[in-house]
């Protein structure tokens, strides 16, 4: 099965993708306690966030096993 990732991600080092791995995970969070919290939020956010976590983790483990 053939990798969906954004190309511009593709030349990104692994310092940077750990900070936006981290700054994603810092969204879900945020996403989550607002919906806790009962404020208006768009659920398709949390699909989008949780998708691009997953494609950049699976970035990282690719350029950490080259």
């Amino acid at each position: 099965m053939k990798l969906n990732i954004k190309k511009e991600w593709e030349n990104l080092d692994l310092q940077t993708i750990a900070n936006n791995i981290n700054e994603l995970k810092k969204e879900i969070i945020f996403l989550k306690v607002k919906q806790a919290t009962q404020q208006n939020i768009k659920p398709h956010l949390f699909k989008n966030k949780k998708n691009e976590l997953a494609q950049m983790l699976t970035l990282e483990t690719l350029k950490k096993q080259k």
